[in-house]
């Protein structure tokens, strides 16, 4: 991605592209314009050190630049791994960065991209899209408000919102402005997300004929294949352009998840296997990152509801342990659970239900304290529940918050790990109530995500069941 360390923006560029900066040396507003291109394209440009070493000089150079210090901060919040509640380290970034916004030496514009930052790591999600909101209501081609609106939308359950945030700002941007190819993919997965799958085919295809190495909109087009069931042409379209999105290693585990779910529509488990060996599970082990590994215990959890011996994959997994007490997505906590169950922790799994509790009741009263009590902790004693052979204490714990789902984070393919548990949780318990419950949420199912193979087979269950 060489292209990222062309033309970087000094402090007249960043000026004239009405997007001044109170930092003091053009060095710091260089390497902050091709940080924010690396993470956009999700991808090292080797020019500029690759996105790693691209932070750390943030740090290095201008360690009291308000915007360096807003970008450094969602990186750590954005990748769910660090929480104030238990993380000293990020509660004191969190409060450096909340001081910093009371200085008078920076612009309105600085002071409100800290004011996100900081409301973010706390949890305090919709504040936090406001805010970003604000600064695009002004500044439509402020890339750094564009990019963590955009994700903020997914961490959040709003599909609405990825689709529109982006709608609103793709016209006022120029043509030949750097990354607004990116939008495209963005505004690609908004539309998947909402159910416009050809508008979302079109945008992808749009992102992908101007830089075929966009990883971003590779993953949106995964996601249209997925939930329009063609897979055959899916895995051949992730595994033919394998060489362009791969080296966006910050996506590039969740690409190949996505190739997994491919063959275990069709009722291919070898593969995925595999995959997980190769890719997926080593991937998250390397990383350790959230993301990675919630992607992983996915696929696991996926494979053995499909009747696959796993074997000691779950033990390949990174420890969980400093997750326990989290708590910031509940999308996080639904995953950990079960990951900590079928490793064989069953008193960290004990602790993080307990904790979950607390949370609940006495945690700060963000975002995630009322998604949890509204969905997240059902969800979570519901994983638990199926792990431990409780069949009808799982559907009377998942089926009420189903339509909720959505609003732990994670996108409709993500989510559907859930959905496939409730389906055969209410298939085993061997109740009536809980076939017409199977029936109805399969159905429900079908409305978003057509021509699915694992759909068939559960279909064909609930029918041998009845005869």
């Amino acid at each position: 991605a060489a292209w990222c360390a062309d033309n970087l923006r000094d402090l007249a560029g960043w000026e004239t592209a009405n997007l001044p900066l109170s930092c003091s040396s053009n060095e710091s507003a260089k390497i902050l314009d091709g940080t924010i291109r690396q993470i956009v394209s999700w991808r090292d440009c080797d020019q500029l050190g690759g996105i790693v070493k691209s932070l750390e000089k943030l740090k290095e150079v201008e360690p009291d630049a308000a915007l360096a210090n807003a970008l450094l901060l969602n990186m750590e919040a954005f990748g769910t791994g660090r929480s104030v509640l238990i993380d000293p380290q990020f509660r004191s970034d969190v409060e450096r960065a909340e001081s910093m916004a009371k200085s008078s030496q920076i612009n309105d514009r600085e002071r409100l991209h800290l004011k996100a930052s900081t409301l973010w790591a706390r949890g305090y999600l919709p504040e936090a899209q406001d805010t970003w909101e604000e600064i695009l209501s002004e500044y439509p081609n402020d890339l750094i408000a564009v990019k963590f609106a955009h994700d903020s939308y997914f961490f959040s359950g709003s599909a609405e919102g990825k689709r529109d945030s982006i709608t609103r700002v793709l016209p006022k941007w120029r043509k030949d402005e750097p990354c607004r190819s990116y939008l495209h993919g963005m505004l690609a997965f908004g539309q998947e997300e909402c159910g416009q799958y050809d508008e979302a085919e079109k945008n992808a295809l749009t992102a992908l004929s101007i830089r075929r190495e966009d990883c971003w909109a590779t993953h949106a087009r995964a996601h249209v294949m997925e939930m329009q069931g063609r897979t055959k042409e899916s895995r051949e379209f992730l595994e033919g352009t394998v060489q362009d999105w791969e080296p966006g290693w910050m996506l590039a585990c969740h690409n190949h998840w996505h190739n997994t779910l491919n063959y275990m529509e069709e009722g291919r488990y070898e593969e995925p296997l595999e995959i997980f060996d190769s890719q997926v599970g080593r991937r998250a082990f390397e990383s350790k990152g959230c993301l990675d590994i919630v992607d992983a215990a996915s696929l696991l959890w996926r494979l053995e509801l499909e009747g696959v011996d796993v074997g000691k994959r779950w033990s390949d997994l990174p420890d969980l342990s400093p997750h326990i007490h989290d708590h910031f997505l509940s999308f996080n906590d639904a995953h950990y659970v079960f990951s900590l169950h079928r490793g064989g922790k069953r008193e960290d799994t004990k602790e993080l239900l307990r904790s979950l509790s607390s949370f609940i009741k006495s945690g700060p009263a963000n975002n995630n304290q009322r998604v949890a009590k509204l969905v997240g902790q059902s969800l979570c004693e519901g994983m638990v529940a199926y792990a431990e052979g409780e069949y009808a204490k799982t559907v009377d714990l998942i089926m009420p918050v189903r339509s909720y789902i959505h609003q732990i984070a994670g996108s409709h393919a993500q989510n559907d790990v859930f959905i496939q548990t409730l389906v055969h949780a209410c298939l085993k318990t061997g109740e009536p109530e809980h076939k017409n419950f199977a029936r109805t949420v399969l159905l429900e199912r079908a409305k978003k995500k057509t021509h699915s193979g694992i759909a068939e087979r559960l279909w064909r269950q609930l029918n041998d069941n009845h005869l």
